[in-house]
């Protein structure tokens, strides 16, 4: 280090006496109200020198404070990344909850339709059995809920109850083979049974084959078997054909019901 500024010291010598002299006129000048020629000679050859150096001085401050300028956008950005992400989860949050309200509104209405007492209830489980087609409710037996009593929805038949605990219960689909119930035509009151086929069909059992009835025939309850009030939709005929017998129709019938999109029924208390 001493051997690079004794090698330069001329260099640094005459710059430092350079620099004190100007700092001298500059200093002097305060008081002075007019420059000597000299005085001006030597500020406007070394004016672009002083530039300079208020630049290079200024440098790393202007640096630093573009730095922590960028630094505080990033983290109001980053905030209000957090902000909206918030906002948009609790407004999804209301929207799940008004389509709720609108659902079990619209459960109430066909509540008012009947003069049976109802429950609304929330489907919390699907099918966990092999044998059964069922999803699980949150009304059990401490609500009034018994086995055998219907479920529906403001669109159609869903089903009936199957078992009971103190707090749940489980609901047998009307998709499912071990479901039945009484159903006419709401065109021309011919009489059927309506029972479960596979995953979104159920047949319309019992129609012999000389029977007025046609695709596209609505299917309701005909309050027959004690259980379900009359006049509720079961269905729509979507397909019929002569089977092998020849003197009944094969009849299949969507459910009106939407059976894979289950979220809150109505469970009907028989009188």
């Amino acid at each position: 280090m001493f051997y690079w500024f004794f090698r330069y010291h001329v260099f640094f010598i005459t710059t430092f006496y350079f620099l004190l002299t100007i700092s001298l006129i500059t200093w002097n000048t305060k008081y002075r109200d007019s420059l000597s020629l000299p005085e001006k000679l030597i500020f406007k050859i070394t004016q672009p020198i002083q530039k300079t150096v208020s630049l290079i001085a200024h440098f790393p401050i202007d640096i630093w404070e573009n730095y922590l300028f960028i630094s505080n956008l990033t983290e109001e950005s980053l905030k209000l990344k957090e902000d909206i992400g918030l906002l948009r989860a609790k407004n999804n949050q209301l929207l799940e909850t008004l389509s709720s309200y609108k659902r079990v509104d619209d459960l109430l209405k066909v509540k008012d339709t009947f003069s049976y007492a109802s429950i609304v209830a929330y489907v919390i489980g699907g099918d966990v059995s092999l044998w059964y087609k069922t999803v699980l409710i949150d009304k059990g037996e401490r609500d009034g809920i018994k086995k055998g009593f219907p479920v529906i929805t403001n669109k159609g038949v869903v089903g009936k109850v199957l078992k009971v605990w103190d707090s749940s219960s489980r609901v047998l689909l009307l998709t499912d083979h071990n479901f039945a119930i009484d159903g006419i035509v709401q065109r021309n009151r011919i009489k059927g049974i309506v029972a479960g086929f596979d995953n979104s069909t159920c047949l319309f059992k019992y129609i012999l084959a000389t029977e007025d009835i046609r695709q596209g025939d609505t299917i309701i309850s005909s309050g027959l078997d004690g259980l379900f009030p009359k006049g509720i939709i079961i269905g729509t005929i979507k397909k019929k054909f002569v089977d092998n017998t020849g003197v009944f129709f094969h009849v299949e019938i969507k459910p009106s019901a939407d059976i894979k999109k289950l979220e809150e029924v109505l469970v009907i208390i028989p009188s």
